[in-house]
């Protein structure tokens, strides 16, 4: 059987579900739940990436994902990989953790994203867990009734699709929650076979000429990616050998078992905001192997949660590459 066809394209909007292999379980314990939140959090924030909504059960995922840049495929993979590592660790296992790929429905904007975020969020409903979403911790739900974002979990947008003030949106939002149940969305995911777009007939229509049938979304977008990120590179290292009055020429030049946080800090930084894959970030940085970027990477990266000097010169950085890209 042919794999369902992924679409990609800047500012889209999809519903992403994965599950357990073999329907086994995939969070187990409070820890696995954190764990996959942190993975979730970091990968936002690496590849630009925004959450509008998630729940977590036991065995299987939801994610209502924006991706602004059209990146879904490697922010995907980043995050099921780097979530069953930690799993992996956690409980001292193996292997693979999911069944395999993920599924990805485009969503259309406005009234379709309501009706998507309700049913990712009354999952456990649905499931029998609970009788009211408050009780259920692992979704964004909660953060709905707080009209609290964070900087990788945003609910504002949806919210504001109501179209009334802010004290008014709570209630229209527990309505909408309470409210009878969407048969064209239930009815639609009940299908075993599934069209790979949620919207109205024009925006089907929309996506499948331009993207799907055109196929232009594969080369286009993969070639803006790069350009964009070669140029916050660029802006990263011209800001690293200024802050650290360095050239360069002396950036690059690393030497084995030396700190040399210049180098590290850029790295990190390169590799969190542009979205660029290790490879190419090696030849950027002049090195012959991504291996060698990698252990900078993550050895900065374990120096900065333990280290408050390397934090401050990470953030220091940081806002100096933010200022200078605006």
């Amino acid at each position: 059987m042919a794999r369902p066809l992924r679409v990609e394209f800047e500012g889209a909007y999809y519903h992403v579900m994965n599950r357990g292999r073999r329907h086994e379980n995939i969070f187990t314990h409070d820890k696995e739940y954190r764990a996959f939140l942190k993975t979730l959090k970091e990968a936002c924030q690496m590849f630009r990436v925004h959450i509008h909504a998630y729940c977590l059960m036991r065995n299987h995922y939801h994610l209502l994902v924006h991706t602004p840049a059209g990146n879904l495929s490697r922010f995907m993979r980043h995050v099921n990989g780097v979530y069953t590592q930690k799993y992996n660790l956690i409980n001292k296992t193996d292997g693979a953790l999911f069944r395999g790929r993920y599924k990805a429905l485009v969503i259309q904007d406005g009234e379709y994203l309501l009706r998507v975020m309700r049913y990712i969020h009354r999952n456990p409903l649905r499931a029998g867990i609970v009788k009211n979403c408050q009780h259920f911790r692992w979704s964004s739900h909660i953060n709905y009734l707080r009209q609290k974002d964070e900087d990788w979990l945003l609910v504002a947008p949806l919210l504001e699709l109501f179209d009334i003030g802010r004290v008014g949106r709570i209630k229209r939002y527990m309505e909408f929650m309470e409210g009878e149940s969407d048969f064209e969305i239930e009815k639609f995911y009940a299908l075993k076979r599934k069209e790979a777009i949620v919207g109205d007939g024009d925006y089907v229509d929309w996506v499948k000429e331009k993207y799907i049938h055109g196929k232009c979304y594969d080369s286009e977008i993969d070639g803006r990616r790069v350009v964009r990120g070669f140029k916050i590179v660029r802006t990263i290292i011209n800001e690293a050998c200024a802050y650290f009055r360095i050239e360069e020429n002396e950036l690059k030049k690393w030497r084995r078992g030396e700190e040399d946080p210049a180098a590290s800090a850029a790295i990190f930084l390169a590799r969190k905001l542009s979205g660029l894959t290790l490879k190419e970030l090696m030849e950027e940085f002049g090195q012959k192997s991504y291996k060698t970027v990698a252990s900078r990477y993550y050895r900065f990266k374990a120096r900065c949660e333990s280290n408050a000097g390397f934090k401050r010169i990470l953030e220091d950085l940081e806002s100096r590459c933010s200022h200078a890209e605006t």
